[in-house]
């Protein structure tokens, strides 16, 4: 049952991608549109980041995940490289983990 359920989701999503590009390339380029589709991907992207770094059984929670993402935040503001982001931000909740 569960095989299935991924094989009928895998599918629609397939097909949404289907019938948007083919929507797409029939209506012309709208610059409104084109400049909600560019900020769509990265809102999503911090929505699921805030989710999983404050979210735990359906509650607020406050632990060294924080941290963590607080420190590749800073990290990322001062352009260092991502490796150093990843590597550093698991060091700080690491560290906060073991010791608090």
């Amino acid at each position: 049952m569960i095989w299935s359920a991924i094989f009928i989701l895998s599918l629609g999503a397939y097909l949404f991608k289907i019938v948007g590009a083919i929507i797409g390339a029939r209506r012309g380029k709208n610059k409104q549109i084109e400049a909600f589709l560019l900020l769509l991907p990265p809102a999503l992207l911090s929505s699921l980041i805030a989710l999983q770094t404050f979210e735990l059984n359906g509650t607020l929670v406050l632990d060294a995940r924080v941290f963590g993402v607080a420190t590749g935040c800073i990290i990322a503001y001062c352009r260092r490289p991502f490796y150093e982001i990843v590597v550093f931000s698991a060091l700080v909740t690491a560290v906060i983990r073991q010791f608090g």
